[in-house]
C-alpha cells in the first residue's frame, strides 16, 4: 500500500500471469492473437484501514500489432466453488449476504467501457470509501470482458475475460478466525468408464472445509491414508490437499489425488490441515469403504530416497556440468523408477516487476542419464544429472529446477512420487536477497487466544533460508510473550510466498499498550522485520482483545 495524503494507493507487488477465460462457438485460429491483451494486476490484497478513502490502479494493455479491443469493466460479486475457485454475481440475489462479507458498494467508478488501440496501455484507478465500521475480509471482483473479436459475419468469434479478485481486510480491528476441517472420505472416479468400461479408476482423499469466521485466509496440507490389515494400521500413502485460499462464508470439498486406485476395506484417515501456516488439530476418521472390484492387492507407498537432498551444481553459459545423484529403495518390493525435471511451483505462473519467474527455470536445461531404472528391494544406485546452460540464457545468478521422482511396482501400480531441488549457478556475486514481511496481522480465535500471521515473500534473485521469531513487547521493551511461528520449507526460491503463523494467549496480560514484531533472519545477516502497535483490552464479556493501538 502507498499512502497519499488521506487516500490509500493500494498496489501489487507480485502479479500473477493473467490467463483469458475464453468463449468460442467453435475452435478458432485466432486464439494467438488474443494473447495480446493482459490485465495487471490480476489480484487485489491488501489491508486497509477503516474510515479511509482507497484508490485501486490498474492497467490495461493491448501488445497486438492491428487489434483494436473494446473492453468492458464490470465490479462484480466475488464468490467461491466448492473446489475453491473463483465464482462471480453481478447482483447479490443469489447468495447469503450474512456469510458473505463485500465491498462492492464502497466503490462508485467501476462499470465503465474503455478503447485499447494497438501497441497501447490504460489504466484505470478503481476509488472508493472504506465504512469507518468495517472489519474483517470484504470481496468483490472487476470482470474484463472483451468485444467479439473479427468481422460479424465469421462463422466463429472470439471473446475473453478476466476476473480480478479485490480481496481487502480491514487492519487494526480484531476479526475473528473459524476455519476447521469438519470431514474427511474417499472416493472412487472414472471418467472414461462409460466409453472405456477397462479404463482404470483413481481414489481422491476429500477434506470437507468450512469458514464460518470473518478472514479470509490460505489453506494447505495432506490426508494421511491407512489401511488395515489383521489388528494393524499400515500406511498406504500421505496426499497434499490443494493450497487454496478460503472466503468468509465459504464451504470447499477439496481433493486430494492419491495416484492410484483403492480396493474394498477398512481404512483410517488423518486430516492435518494448516491455516495461514497455523496447524488445526488433527482429524481422523475410520471407516468401511467400498473400492475397486478388479483390485485384490492395494499399492503401498515406497519412499524413494534421493542423495544429496539439494543438487547444486555451478555451471557456465555455454557449458555443462555433471553431478551424480544416489537413488535408493528401502522397500522389500522392485520399483521402477522415472526421473524427470519440473518446474518449481514457486516461479511458475508469477512475475516481479518486469521478471517472469520461468526466467529461473533451469528444467529445459537439464537431463537424467539414464532417466528410467530399476531398484531392487533395499538397493541404491548412482544416476548422472546433467546441467546445460545455453548462451541464450536470461542472465540471472541462480536457476531452479525440480527432479520429480516417480515410483511404480512391476504390476503397474505406483509406489508414490517424491521431487527434490537443484539449484543451477552462474553468478554468484551478482546475486541480492531481499526478502519482504509483506503483511503481519492478528485475529481472535476466542478466549483472548489471538492467531498471529506473517506473510514473508522473496523479492531477490536469491534461495535462503529462514530464521523466524515474534515477540509481544511491553511499552518499555520488555519482551512479555515470546510467539512460536510455524511455518515455511527449508529453501525459499526467489518469488516464493511463505506464511507463518502462531497463537499468543493474552488472558493473563494486563490492559494497555503493547508493540507485536515479527523478524525473518535470512542468508547475508540481512533481517526483515516489522513493528504493529497494538493495545490489549478487556471486553464487556470479560475476554481481552487485541486491537490497534490509538497512538
Amino acid at each position: 500500500m502507498i499512502l497519499t495524503g488521506t487516500r490509500i494507493r493500494v498496489v501489487s507487488q507480485i502479479m500473477g500471469i493473467a490467463i483469458a477465460a475464453l468463449t468460442l462457438t467453435s475452435f478458432s485460429t485466432k486464439f494467438a492473437q488474443a494473447q495480446g491483451f493482459s490485465v495487471s494486476p490480476v489480484r487485489v490484497e491488501a489491508d486497509v484501514p477503516g474510515g479511509r478513502g482507497i484508490e485501486i490502479p490498474f492497467e490495461l494493455s493491448n501488445s497486438t500489432e492491428t487489434q483494436v479491443f473494446e473492453m468492458t469493466v464490470t465490479h462484480v460479486e466475488l464468490l467461491q466453488a466448492k473446489d475453491g475457485s473463483w465464482l462471480f454475481e453481478e447482483t447479490d440475489e443469489l447468495f447469503d449476504p450474512e456469510r458473505h462479507n463485500s465491498n462492492r458498494t464502497w466503490f462508485s467508478n467501476a462499470n465503465q467501457t474503455i478503447t485499447v488501440g494497438p501497441q497501447q496501455s490504460t489504466n484505470i484507478v478503481l476509488e472508493g470509501e472504506v465504512p469507518r465500521d468495517a472489519r474483517g475480509t470484504s470481496l468483490s471482483a472487476l470482470l474484463v470482458t472483451s468485444n467479439a473479436q473479427g468481422d460479424e459475419n465469421d462463422p466463429v468469434r472470439l471473446q475473453f475475460q478476466f476476473l480480478v479478485p479485490v480481496i481487502l481486510t480491514i487492519s487494526g480491528r480484531p476479526a475473528r478466525q473459524d476455519i476447521s476441517l469438519v470431514d474427511l472420505g474417499l472416493e472412487l472416479i472414472n471418467p472414461l468408464a462409460s466409453v472405456d468400461p477397462d479404463s482404470p479408476w483413481r481414489a481422491l482423499g476429500l477434506a470437507n472445509m468450512v469458514n464460518a469466521g470473518e478472514t479470509y485466509s490460505r489453506i494447505a496440507g495432506n490426508i494421511r491414508v491407512e489401511r488395515q490389515e489383521d489388528d494393524s494400521w499400515r500406511l498406504v500413502t500421505t496426499a497434499d490437499i490443494p493450497d487454496r485460499g478460503i472466503i468468509p462464508g465459504a464451504e470447499l470439498a477439496l481433493k486430494a489425488e492419491l495416484g492410484r486406485s483403492l480396493p474394498s476395506g477398512n481404512y483410517r484417515l488423518t486430516g492435518n490441515v494448516e491455516v495461514d501456516g497455523r496447524r488445526l488439530p488433527r482429524v481422523v476418521s475410520e471407516f468401511e469403504f467400498e473400492g475397486d472390484a478388479a483390485l485384490d492387492s492395494i499399492a503401498y507407498d515406497t519412499s524413494i530416497i534421493v542423495e544429496p537432498g539439494i543438487a547444486e551444481v555451478a555451471v557456465r553459459a555455454g557449458a555443462s556440468r555433471t553431478q551424480a545423484l544416489k537413488l535408493t529403495n528401502p522397500s522389500d518390493s522392485t520399483v521402477e523408477v522415472t526421473l524427470s525435471p519440473e518446474v518449481p511451483a514457486e516461479i511458475a505462473s508469477v512475475m516481479i516487476g518486469d521478471v517472469m519467474g520461468t526466467e529461473m527455470s533451469a528444467a529445459n536445461w537439464l537431463a537424467m542419464r539414464p532417466a528410467k531404472v530399476m531398484l531392487r528391494p533395499n538397493s541404491s544406485r548412482n544416476v548422472r544429472l546433467i546441467a546445460s546452460l545455453p548462451e541464450e540464457a536470461p542472465v540471472h545468478p541462480y536457476y531452479y529446477s525440480n527432479i520429480v521422482v516417480e515410483g511404480i511396482y512391476q504390476d503397474g501400480q505406483t509406489a508414490g512420487t517424491s521431487r527434490t531441488k537443484v539449484v543451477l549457478e552462474r553468478d554468484a556475486d551478482a546475486a541480492v536477497p531481499q526478502v519482504v514481511l509483506e503483511t503481519l496481522s492478528y485475529a481472535s480465535v476466542g478466549n483472548g487466544q489471538h492467531a498471529i500471521r506473517a506473510r514473508v515473500v522473496n523479492v531477490g534473485n536469491l534461495h535462503t533460508g529462514l530464521s523466524q521469531r515474534a515477540q509481544l513487547i511491553s511499552e518499555d521493551g520488555d519482551i512479555v510473550v515470546p510467539i512460536t511461528l510455524d511455518g515455511g520449507e527449508d529453501l525459499m526460491l526467489p518469488f516464493s510466498v511463505w506464511d507463518f503463523a502462531g497463537v499468543v494467549d493474552v488472558s493473563l496480560l494486563e490492559d494497555g499498550e503493547y508493540i507485536l514484531r515479527a523478524s525473518f533472519d535470512y542468508v547475508g545477516n540481512n533481517r526483515a522485520t516489522q513493528d504493529l502497535n497494538v493495545a490489549i483490552s478487556t471486553g464487556d464479556d470479560g475476554v481481552k482483545v487485541i486491537s490497534a493501538s490509538e497512538k
